[in-house]
């Protein structure tokens, strides 16, 4: 019989936390459920919600005055549970013969029907691989930098995801674009402990959950990849995810080693301009133009109702350079954002091919924008 005793807050955030692992469509009927546990003598509720791809564990403390499991309809307890007044105490009791969960809250009394025994939850994966550790912080922020150019390409399903590259004590983070509009590549040399080296591609629902969890930047998060899962735990919270199969494609490996034209330039600046340019660009396109002169860069669009034309100084220019570069608004935008630093430097070996932004004096970031071919007349 499992009869518990805890916070509001507690298990608000507790089904919370778990709950984009409980489909809203589950092809098992127990997969709408979550599994909420007590240990016998332990001083916590653990609760599970797993759709078979992603699963996450999470714990409050509790005062447990009898130990038990219990498969419980997340949906509905969470919107229950939300709904209680701030501040009460919530009693959970469920009797081993029973198909009800009773709620207790002041002075409200509920019931919620079960449906599914916990015997048939569905066991979270194990991995038996040695884990390295990382502080949370710097991983969280890496992982923010690459997310967003996550592809979104069906046909290519192996790219919809961030790729984890672990090696002597190094982690190395990569999105790619499956439309080859950007990719994005972080290295992080000496950010975790010694243990098993792995490559995997981690899918982008499970990047936002690692992105989401409540920890703080200096608490260690333990990753550990085997057999076509990883987990990822730190504290009282787990979180389990299948991996993408597939090749990743090399694309940062296959750089040129040196570039013809390295332009730096006020990274706040050159975002508020093209920021401005954008306004004008023209709907359908959202067509950048950057006009390259050895001192400075023109950053233009236009569209049938006006034109932009807004000059930025160069910090370090090319000599003899004189080059237009198109790019679609929004990437060269999201690259500009999400590179760290007062300057950047923007390189290139021909207009018309990709642009390489990295922050000026660091090779840890690389921000690949795919320039456009100017159109012939």
């Amino acid at each position: 019989m499992l009869d518990v005793t805890l916070a509001q807050a507690d298990l608000e955030a507790l089904l919370r936390a778990v709950a984009n692992a409980v489909p809203s469509k589950p092809h098992m009927p127990v997969l709408a459920s979550a599994l909420l546990q007590a240990e016998e003598g332990a001083s916590a509720l653990s609760c599970v919600g797993y759709d078979l791809n992603l699963g996450v564990r999470a714990s409050a403390p509790a005062v447990v005055a009898s130990g038990g499991v219990v498969a419980v309809p997340h949906r509905m307890l969470a919107a229950l549970v939300g709904k209680l007044p701030a501040g009460e105490v919530v009693r959970i009791r469920h009797s081993t013969e029973g198909d009800q969960l009773a709620v207790e809250a002041g002075e409200g009394r509920y019931s919620v029907t079960l449906g599914v025994d916990a015997a048939d939850y569905p066991d979270l994966p194990v991995v038996a691989a040695d884990p390295v550790r990382a502080p949370y912080g710097p991983l969280r922020a890496a992982l923010s930098t690459v997310a967003h150019a996550v592809s979104q390409a069906e046909a290519k399903p192996e790219l919809q995801g961030v790729r984890f590259a672990l090696a002597g004590g190094e982690l190395r983070l990569e999105a790619i674009d499956g439309a080859g509009h950007r990719a994005v590549f972080v290295r992080l040399p000496d950010l975790v402990t010694a243990g098993d080296d792995a490559a995997f591609t981690l899918p982008l629902p499970a990047v936002r959950e690692l992105l989401r969890l409540d920890l703080l930047d200096d608490d260690l998060l333990e990753l550990g990849q085997d057999g076509g899962v990883a987990v990822f735990q730190a504290g009282s919270t787990t979180l389990i995810s299948n991996l993408l199969a597939g090749t990743w494609p090399p694309m940062f490996d296959k750089l040129p080693p040196k570039y013809k034209v390295s332009l730096i330039v006020n990274r706040d600046e050159m975002l508020a301009a093209v920021s401005r340019a954008q306004v004008i660009a023209d709907l359908t396109e959202c067509v950048i133009a950057l006009d390259v002169t050895p001192d400075a860069i023109t950053v233009g669009s236009e569209n049938d109702l006006g034109h932009a034309a807004d000059r930025v100084g160069l910090d370090q220019g090319s000599s003899a350079v004189t080059d237009r570069l198109l790019f679609r608004s929004k990437y060269l935008i999201d690259a500009l954002k999400h590179t760290e630093g007062t300057q950047v430097s923007i390189n290139y070996v021909k207009a018309g091919t990709l642009a390489i932004l990295e922050s000026h004096g660091s090779v840890l970031h690389k921000y690949l924008v795919m320039g456009l071919a100017p159109k012939k007349t």
